[in-house]
């Protein structure tokens, strides 16, 4: 970005902050990097915002902000000129434009007609900021049914065809058809988001591979494993969910849901297991207990079948009532309201064929259940989590059920398969025997468990056999 535009806008709207800027922004920064020969080299920085400066996410967002706001209003009174001509476009709007940025990731629904222009203006509106596209980035998807749109539209408008190819040409990697990545999720056809998930789950495993070939000591390589590799994975369960949920699910037993990419997080925990403790497999029993909470004695790790469903409808919670209600951003300020045509697309009445919002419906009620407080009346509990329920709240509320019911499956499956253990369960459900194996702070050396240690303290809290 260009410092003398962001000294120019903080100027104009925030003076108070106009001499810390300048105090950074105000002359070139010298950035040093090392040559593979261990030579030291320096180059002179004049634009963009510097790595480490904390103001440096909302600085760039400034500048970005003063492109993309200008953009819209050039795009908007374009949609409102097709509803003037009585074009209402499919989403009764005109074909409206929506542009979002996460900082300098931008994304936009843009209609065809409109995406030649859209370049054309960011173009022209960026670059004097400093706001350049990165076509070796950049992804223009007209569709995500695997096959190219423009022959299509070809038999229609030439005109329009040959601009579409030649926009895509000029500002990006190529026309996409099966999906994106957008902010680390997957996005398009059911079968791009699997194939996503799957090359996701590969790289975690080539890691956990590398982990157990390189790191001897034990008791590190199960809190790397539980801190770092396995948590890699967790945020993309509700994708899961939500390209592949059978849309007749029996959403009551949503705590046993199973996809290919549970099954793979599954596999890679087990495998893991089975490695650490030279094992030949790991029973139903003792992967139960690693995923009961470690303050009810189990090893607190990812439950995937109970993790996925939920992370879905809360997302989808959250989008809903961004686009319904607006963007809250203090409780004292007016939320942010959206365009009504993104209300539309999550109204299940304005929507009714969305695959997304009828599994969403379909699950809504038993998570809202179990995610609002005990003293909500049942007949209220949809209204209120739609609408007043925090995230991170109905979170902890559902971990913890959903802790107790993996403690009580334990409980009936060990009754009904093992009954001669059932008198050793209160002693292996310890917490004292969890937390050092799982939860200490390894910063403090006594709290670093020999490998001897790390093995019998694992094998008698799994319930495996000790001595072969």
């Amino acid at each position: 970005i260009s410092r003398e535009e962001l000294l120019a806008i903080i100027e104009s709207r925030y003076p108070e902050l106009l001499p810390l800027a300048k105090m950074m922004y105000s002359e070139s920064n010298s950035v040093y990097y090392r040559w593979e020969d261990g030579s030291w080299c320096i180059v002179e920085m004049k634009r963009g915002v510097n790595q480490g400066c904390p103001l440096s996410i909302m600085f760039a967002a400034l500048v970005l902000d003063a492109v993309l706001r200008p953009l819209q209003l050039l795009l908007d009174i374009r949609a409102d000129e097709r509803v003037a001509d009585g074009d209402f476009g499919d989403d009764g709007y005109g074909s409206r434009t929506h542009l979002f940025a996460n900082v300098d990731d931008t994304s936009t629904c843009v209609p065809l007609v409109d995406l030649a222009y859209f370049f054309q203006e960011f173009e022209r509106l960026g670059k004097p900021r400093g706001c350049v596209l990165n076509a070796t980035k950049t992804i223009i998807m007209p569709t995500c049914s695997g096959t190219s749109v423009i022959p299509r539209i070809r038999q229609e408008d030439p005109a329009l065809a040959d601009e579409i190819e030649t926009t895509i040409a000029t500002y990006s990697t190529g026309e996409e058809t099966r999906g994106a990545r957008l902010l680390g999720e997957p996005i398009g056809s059911g079968a791009f988001a699997i194939d996503f998930l799957n090359a996701k789950a590969d790289e975690v495993q080539e890691k956990i591979a590398q982990l157990n070939a390189n790191v001897s000591d034990l008791h590190t390589r199960l809190r790397l494993f539980s801190q770092c590799f396995i948590a890699k994975l967790p945020h993309l369960l509700g994708a899961e969910v939500m390209h592949t949920c059978p849309l007749n699910i029996n959403a009551a037993e949503w705590k046993g849901w199973i996809g290919p990419y549970t099954e793979r997080i599954e596999s890679i925990s087990k495998d893991f297991f089975t490695n650490l403790l030279s094992q030949p497999d790991l029973p139903l029993m003792s992967y139960l207990i690693t995923q009961i909470s470690v303050s009810q004695g189990g090893l607190g790790l990812l439950s995937p079948r109970h993790r996925a469903v939920p992370d879905f409808v809360l997302s989808m919670t959250q989008a809903v009532r961004y686009a319904c209600d607006g963007i809250r951003i203090n409780k004292d300020v007016e939320p942010v309201h959206l365009h009504p045509s993104i209300g539309d697309l999550f109204s299940l009445h304005k929507n009714h064929s969305s695959a997304t919002l009828l599994r969403f419906w379909r699950l809504l009620p038993f998570i809202a259940d179990v995610g609002c407080p005990s003293r909500c009346p049942a007949n209220e509990r949809i209204n209120h989590f739609l609408k007043k329920v925090s995230t991170n709240s109905a979170r902890g509320r559902i971990k913890r059920h959903c802790s107790d019911d993996a403690t009580a499956t334990l409980w009936r499956h060990v009754a009904a398969e093992h009954p001669e253990h059932v008198h050793l369960l209160p002693s292996i459900l310890s917490p004292e025997m969890s937390y050092p194996l799982i939860a200490t702070c390894r910063s403090v050396p006594r709290h670093r468990l020999t490998n001897w240690a790390t093995t019998f303290g694992l094998l008698r809290k799994l319930r495996l056999p000790i001595f072969n």
